[in-house]
């Protein structure tokens, strides 16, 4: 959490306020194939979940991951008249039988391509995982189904997350049963160490950052985390995934560059990556509903959303009883009354002697 306040001469002082993350014993566990790091999961960052809406009909969650903003506010268009957060003041008017939740936290590039003893990806995805499902079971909602959006590298937070509660505690592995859609937004995705790097020098250069080449050599755990979120999607049915890539360059130094193109984002078996008409970090930021690329985001999500509310648990839709008779008055009674019949038994229509 950020407050900003104004001194006596009118300069603006932030103050930032820490929240460390609880530890539970169980979300220790190290997962047998993507080792979990033996240094504290603690957080030099505060992540913070925010309810961006939350009708009372609502039956299925939206969750946003942000990536890295210039601006520190993620999902934000900012021009001189206002500052727009558009699942918010936006998208919530335009799905009222969806809850938003916005999981938020300062992304910042050099933690995700940094070597392991720094790196910020597995503490992220224990925020994002105790955050969540702690919200959920307070409200008793734990079985809504689960819908991410993420964007940039706020997908592979996403992913780790994700592939933490396969092997995680009860309520992780529970929660991920409820994980039925995934939009990715400019989200980086190789199985290629090379390629990392590569990508890492462009995420660089738009923060401004001259990278290490130690940072950047240290790619096996973005490559290992695509590489076990491949198995994840091969082994689970009824899951579906979005992929968006940007279509407008970014502006960097005196030229221009696609930070991840369709190639950059594309996942084996999932399908092909769609393009909208935003930069990079543009595609996060949504000014008006008439925005073309929020049209196409808004046009998936309600889509997913309508198939969520169609594909209630059968107790959910109201169940029709049926009673069936034998003997000489054979036949099926049909929306019996619920209630509880003692010392009743149907019988076959003989009489005892």
């Amino acid at each position: 959490m950020i407050f900003r306040l104004e001194s006596l001469g009118g300069q603006k002082v932030s103050a930032r306020v820490q929240r460390v993350p609880d530890i539970h014993q169980d979300s220790l566990m190290p997962e047998p194939d993507l080792p979990w790091p033996s240094f504290p999961l603690t957080n030099s960052n505060e992540t913070s979940l925010e309810v961006a809406s939350e009708p009372h009909n609502a039956g299925v969650d939206i969750v946003f991951v942000n990536g890295w903003s210039a601006s520190g506010q993620p999902w934000t268009a900012i021009s001189e008249d206002a500052a727009v957060c558009w699942p918010k003041s936006i998208l919530s008017n335009l799905l009222p039988q969806a809850r938003i939740l916005l999981f938020e936290y300062e992304a910042k590039v050099e933690e995700f391509w940094a070597v392991k003893s720094k790196n910020g990806i597995d503490s992220y995805a224990v925020d994002l995982l105790d955050e969540v499902i702690d919200y959920r079971a307070k409200n008793k909602t734990s079985d809504h189904p689960v819908i991410f959006v993420a964007h940039s590298i706020g997908g592979i937070v996403c992913e780790r997350a994700i592939l933490r509660a396969q092997t995680g505690s009860t309520s992780q592995k529970e929660f991920v049963k409820h994980v039925k859609r995934i939009a990715f937004i400019g989200t980086p995705f190789h199985t290629d160490n090379a390629k990392w790097t590569e990508t890492g020098k462009n995420f660089f250069q738009l923060v401004g950052n001259t990278p290490l080449d130690e940072d950047l050599s240290k790619s096996e755990k973005l490559t290992e985390i695509c590489e076990k979120f491949l198995e994840f999607l091969s082994s689970k049915k009824g899951i579906e995934v979005a992929i968006f890539y940007e279509g407008h360059e970014t502006e960097l130094e005196g030229t221009t560059v696609i930070l991840a193109d369709d190639e950059a984002v594309k996942i084996p078996g999932c399908p092909d990556p769609s393009r909208l008409k935003a930069t990079h970090l543009g595609m996060a930021e949504v000014a008006s509903s008439k925005d073309d690329h929020f049209k196409r985001l808004q046009k998936q999500l309600s889509r997913w959303v309508d198939e969520a509310a169609e594909a209630k648990p059968d107790n959910a839709k109201g169940t029709q009883y049926t009673s069936t008779f034998n003997g000489p008055n054979r036949g099926v009674q049909i929306g019996a009354n619920l209630g509880t019949v003692s010392d009743f038994k149907f019988s076959d229509g003989s009489t005892e002697s």
